[in-house]
């Protein structure tokens, strides 16, 4: 007697070995009749399926009434054995995912779970798990899209067993680096800011927190309140930081209030500051830059806008990103930035222009924007930069005024007496003589097979 799977109701012991061999016999006596059947209707049709292929080449259409009659029946019957053939595929798919489904309940109910007892990395001691979460270690994604939990492969690690679990907690390690998004959703569960807040307070411990806060326009400022709440129980354990609340002058506000009231000046741990804003909220952000006095490992700062009256701690920085420097030229930047070897800048304020040399020794890498009103005459005055290898320029100005901010880049570079050995040009308003003149201008400066490229 076969089983019929479709009718037969799962449980653990229910599939027994007489049960799966009736099921193979049954499939492959049917598979067996249609090898059989199949075979039979090609051995008969091969012949009379050639007659057909010649006739529709030739155009041979039938011409007496018995002929038509006798292919429409061929047809009619053809249709029948069709239906019958999408009827057995549609039982034998049928009995195909059932067969399926009971597999996958095999490997997860009774293949799985003793291998997984069996498996050697049960066995290994505390230490050992420590270095392999080590490598599964990834940031925790808090979003507004999915406010229910929050994501990170590091969870699935504490529900394994409670060895692991315990391992994964006693990491702190493990629970520092954070990213919350707010640009997708405006409500956030008070379960879910609970577990957030046991995540950053209690599994993080005392070790550095790595962190990025994404708002927009639309985030409800209270939204933001809840979170900033968190971070600022220990500002002081700040590594990476990230701060973008374009269009978002609430929270930007709320945040320099929460550092004011804090009082920390000193960032011990803070080896990465970025700070977007937009334009509205030039004043805040400054008050932001301006509590970052002492930070002894701060290597990289990314921030909208730079105000050098607003003396922030910047001597050990090697990689600066700026889209506003409000003030004199490159040149007062630079003397802030002694060890600065990569700088990227869009603009400066206008200002006066000091009467400053310098020499900067480290700068490698130097990338301009030069946009219609963003640099005067004169930015470049005063300053070296024997060290730059690196050189990417980007004229966005569409006037007269880019022939001088050319001519100045120029002077820069022949005044450093550097060495070049890449060259990116985003030349998009600039005439193919000017492109052509500014290179030979700068040849001095160019090394032998140095790479330029144009986009």
């Amino acid at each position: 007697m076969a089983y019929d799977i479709c009718q037969h109701k799962f449980s653990p012991t229910a599939l027994n070995l007489h049960f799966l061999t009736c099921t193979m016999l049954t499939w492959k006596e049917t598979i067996t009749n249609l090898d059989k059947l199949v075979a039979e209707v090609n051995g008969a049709e091969d012949s009379e399926y050639t007659q057909l292929l010649e006739r529709n080449r030739t155009n041979a259409i039938p011409e007496s009434a018995n002929e038509r009659l006798q292919m429409n029946l061929s047809v009619d019957e053809a249709a029948r054995e069709l239906e019958r053939c999408d009827q057995v595929i549609s039982e034998l798919e049928e009995q195909l995912a059932r067969l399926k489904e009971w597999r996958n309940h095999l490997i997860r109910t009774r293949i799985a779970p003793k291998k997984s007892l069996l498996s050697p990395i049960r066995k290994l001691p505390p230490e050992v798990l420590r270095s392999i979460f080590a490598h599964v270690k990834s940031r925790i994604l808090v979003s507004g899209a999915n406010s229910g939990k929050l994501r990170s492969p590091v969870f699935g690690l504490t529900w394994v067993c409670a060895h692991w679990r315990a391992v994964a907690l006693s990491e702190s390690q493990m629970w520092n680096d954070y990213e919350v998004d707010w640009r997708s959703s405006q409500y956030f569960d008070p379960k879910f800011i609970a577990f957030m807040r046991e995540c950053f307070e209690v599994r993080a411990q005392h070790s550095p927190i790595d962190l990025a806060l994404l708002g927009n326009t639309t985030t409800t400022p209270s939204t933001i309140h809840i979170v900033l709440d968190i971070v600022f129980q220990s500002p002081e354990r700040w590594g990476d930081v990230k701060f973008d609340f374009s269009w978002s002058r609430p929270s930007l506000e709320y945040l320099a209030e929460c550092l004011r009231i804090a009082g920390t000046t000193s960032f011990p741990h803070l080896k990465s500051f970025t700070i977007r804003v937009s334009d509205a909220a030039e004043l805040w952000e400054n008050e932001v830059l301006r509590t970052l006095q002492d930070c002894p490992r701060l290597r990289d700062l990314q921030s909208s806008f730079l105000d050098p009256a607003v003396a922030c701690d910047m001597k050990h920085l090697t990689s600066l990103k700026l889209d506003c420097f409000i003030g004199h030229s490159l040149t007062q930047l630079l003397m802030q930035c002694p060890l600065l070897e990569s700088l990227s800048l869009q603009n400066f304020s206008s200002a006066p222009i000091p009467n400053t040399v310098y020499h900067h020794l480290h700068l490698a890498h130097l990338e301009v924007y030069i946009v219609d009103w963003g640099f005067e005459v004169g930015w470049g005055t005063g300053l070296h930069l024997p060290a730059l290898t690196h050189l990417s320029l980007f004229p966005l100005m569409r006037d007269e005024g880019r022939f001088e901010a050319l001519h100045e880049m120029t002077r820069l570079l022949i005044r450093s007496n550097c060495s070049l050995n890449k060259i990116q040009l985003g030349f998009y308003w600039v005439a193919e003589e000017e492109k052509s003149r500014f290179l030979d201008d700068i040849s001095p400066v160019i090394a032998p097979g140095t790479l330029i490229a144009f986009s």
